[in-house]
């Protein structure tokens, strides 16, 4: 036998584990998990696990996970067979852990579990051809490039999985060592808070929609636009999230003087906090108890009438959801179809009474509806024609219809609510029924095209309808302001989304100096720390907001600097220098890894985050647009003369060095460019604190955002070494003395 013919063959470790993989799959392929009736095909390129999971709210996003690259287009190629179906029996084997309790996921985790599933075979199938001949070396790469430990778990989980199916035979003995950073740094997020502007525009809106009958009334997309209006405008009275809002029961109301209002209710700790004049009770997605969140006086009559014109549209819809439980299985009947009641003693109704309780219009054929054509299958069976050639009508069996109706409804709500019949929200924290939801409608209300909509079906508003009306993402769908022709002042249409609205508020409060417990409450927050994400303060707002003036340059002392430095670093609280004396009652390492740290200096402010490494471009602070300086400090103008002059003779020295005598001594040729850009910066920066024309106290910094050098703190270390090392071989011994 050829050696070639022998390196083809396969070893029995490696024969057995690709038998383990086989089994394994399909022993995924026929589980009670993907043969559920609410499951996806195992061959659909897209999974949607939105019926397995348990959604929050009917805003929560699907739990859709996509067999191909994470980051690429819909478009792009899935994942070839092989690797498809692994990533498809992991995420199997994780929902079988729960499915046969009843239990179930929250659907974000179970993106989350697509996600990693996703990554650990981009990871691999780069370098294999099978999972089975995967090396620890590669998996030991793939798990050290993982930041959080969160994410860490969840690839350590599968990982365990495969070992334990004997899957990946080279994988035993593999060390897990979960990464030090256990959270992510808590700072300003990158969603950026509304702008006045965009609030102007918001507020132009609900005076234009909120009027019964406004001049907009005759419009076809009036409803539309004023329902859609009004949830934007309450959102905009408490900093919260938007899939609350579908939270909300219809018997909320603003609350006056919520501590007098509810009294013994209120436990003594948090008494303090409610001492407002208006509120409105908000159910945190995350779970917990009901939170009293303030509403500022100037809102309060906006919220009122946001949450009477949202109830108006619900309040039939809720009575249909009331007699529905009352009595299950029972098609409702409203009073303008009264004809049709007749039905249920006749046992027989008609073409033209069907057409009415679905919302069909009298000139459209009821065979081209779709959701008579899909959901009425043995209902259409039963169909007996009736009448002369002149006059022919088709009547069907009532009580087979009843029958299809109640199957269609029950599938219909789960779809559209997240939760099963007649629960629109249903967590072990909160329950809300149908019949005192606020956000409930009949199907078809908001439908501008819709001559009139059934009332045989509940829905509720679109998390995405609502946000392409405030954001108009989309080009072929037109934003509120496009069509009600609301622009900024620049000439644009707003863009809105949803959860600016939660950044500005607390950004607002932030520039009202609120203290941090309050704004932590009013955004249900259980840590302060959290509030870092929704601060968006400026860089010249936080240096005013602690005190620092122009005075502060002049008149600070050295011996000051230093002893707030000494004191806070003998405390063991932060690495010095800091903007700020901590609180005893704050000195917990956790909220310290959550704080900015802004290094003083009798020039001016770094505004940089020194909190994670010093910072890499310390000495080259006059160039540096993180470097603030307050108009009018004389002290921090002269030092700077100073150093500019330093600067100079250094860079003449230097300079006559490398003229005269060749610059042996000079090993790095960037120090002359490095210096003249100092040089520079230090010059503009001066010929800025001394125009005549920016007036005094005004904080300034540089604008160019060339910024301290880039890469990782870790990165720039093993640069330096590999310098010093470098240096070590170049070194030649010393001769002549």
């Amino acid at each position: 036998m050829s050696k070639a013919a022998i390196g083809l063959l396969t070893s029995p470790e490696e024969r057995r584990a690709k038998e383990n993989l086989a089994k394994f799959i399909a022993e995924s392929k026929r589980s009670d998990v993907i043969n559920h009736p609410a499951a996806p095909s195992w061959e659909d390129p897209a999974w949607d696990l939105s019926d397995l999971t348990a959604r929050s709210s009917a805003a929560s996003l699907n739990a859709t996970i996509s067999w191909r690259p994470v980051g690429s287009p819909k478009t792009a190629c899935p994942y070839p067979t092989a690797w498809a179906d692994l990533g498809k029996a992991l995420i199997v084997s994780k929902l079988r852990e729960r499915f046969d309790t009843g239990e179930k996921y929250s659907n974000g985790f179970l993106r989350r579990l697509g996600t990693c599933v996703r990554k650990l075979i981009e990871a691999v199938k780069s370098t294999v051809t099978c999972i089975t001949a995967v090396k620890k070396s590669e998996i030991e790469a793939f798990l050290s490039s993982i930041e959080f430990t969160s994410e860490y778990s969840i690839a350590k989980l599968f990982i365990k999985k495969l070992i334990g199916h004997g899957i990946t035979p080279r994988l035993s003995g593999l060390v897990f060592k979960a990464p030090k950073r256990t959270h992510a740094v808590v700072g300003p997020s990158n969603t950026k808070p509304s702008t006045w502007d965009e609030m102007v525009a918001l507020a132009t809106s609900y005076q234009l929609l909120q009027a019964d009958n406004g001049a907009l009334r005759c419009r076809r997309d009036f409803h539309v636009l004023r329902y859609y209006s009004m949830l934007a405008n309450l959102l905009a009275c408490a900093p919260s999230r938007t899939s609350e809002l579908w939270r909300i029961a219809a018997d909320c109301a603003v609350i006056t003087a919520p501590l007098e209002q509810l009294g013994s209710e209120i436990r003594s700790e948090e008494a303090e906090m409610l001492d407002f004049k208006f509120g409105l009770v908000w159910h945190p997605v995350k779970g917990g108890r009901p939170i009293i969140k303030p509403v500022p006086g100037a809102m309060q009559p906006i919220a009122h009438r946001c949450i009477e014109i949202l109830r108006s549209y619900g309040d039939e819809a809720r009575e249909t959801a009331r007699f529905i439980i009352d009595n299950p299985g029972v098609l409702p009947i409203s009073k303008e179809h009264a004809d049709v009641r007749a039905s249920r003693e006749t046992g027989t109704i008609s073409q033209r009474q069907i057409k009415a309780l679905l919302g069909v219009p009298e000139h459209i054929k009821l065979s081209t509806v779709r959701v008579w054509k899909d959901n009425f299958k043995k209902t259409r069976t039963t169909r007996i024609r009736t009448g002369g050639a002149a006059s022919t009508t088709y009547q069907y069996c009532f009580k087979t219809m009843e029958e299809d109706w109640w199957n269609v409804f029950q599938a219909r709500f789960k779809k559209g609510f997240g939760s099963d019949w007649p629960y629109v929200v249903n967590t072990e924290t909160y329950k809300l029924r149908a019949d005192n939801a606020l956000l409930l409608i009949y199907s078809g209300t908001l439908d501008p095209d819709a001559v009139n909509f059934s009332k045989i079906f509940l829905d509720t508003p679109r998390a995405e309808t609502f946000q392409k009306l405030l954001a108009s993402v989309d080009r072929k769908y037109q934003s509120i302001w496009e069509r009600l022709n609301i622009r900024l002042p620049n000439g644009a249409y707003p863009v809105i989304r949803t959860h600016q609205l939660r950044h500005f508020l607390n950004t607002m409060a932030q520039r009202a100096g609120l203290p941090e417990p309050i704004i932590a409450m009013w955004s249900g927050r259980t840590s302060i720390a959290q509030n870092a994400t929704y601060d968006h303060l400026e860089d010249a707002e936080r240096l005013r907001r602690h005190g620092y003036v122009v005075e502060d340059y002049d008149h600070a002392q050295a011996e000051d600097l230093l002893r707030r430095q000494v004191d806070q670093a003998f405390l063991g609280l932060v690495a010095p220098p800091s903007f700020e004396v901590l609180d005893e009652v704050e000195v917990g390492i956790k909220e310290l890894q959550r704080r900015r740290i802004v290094s003083i200096t009798q020039i001016g402010f770094c505004v940089g985050d020194l909190k994670e490494e010093p910072c890499p471009h310390a000495m080259s602070c006059l160039n540096c647009h993180r470097l603030v300086v307050c108009k009018g400090a004389t002290k921090a103008r002269g030092l700077i003369e100073a150093k500019i002059r330093s600067l100079e003779a250094q860079f003449r020295t230097i300079k006559r060095h490398l003229d005269e005598e060749g610059g042996i001594r000079i090993r790095n040729e960037n120090v002359l460019p490095h210096l003249q850009e100092q040089i520079e910066g230090a010059k503009d920066l001066l010929l800025t604190l001394n125009d005549p024309y920016i007036p005094e106290g005004t904080i300034i910094a540089r604008k160019d955002q060339k910024g301290p050098l880039t890469g990782s703190f870790s990165a720039r270390i093993d640069a330096f070494v590999m310098e010093r090392k470098a240096l070590e071989e170049d070194r030649g011994e010393i001769k002549n003395g």
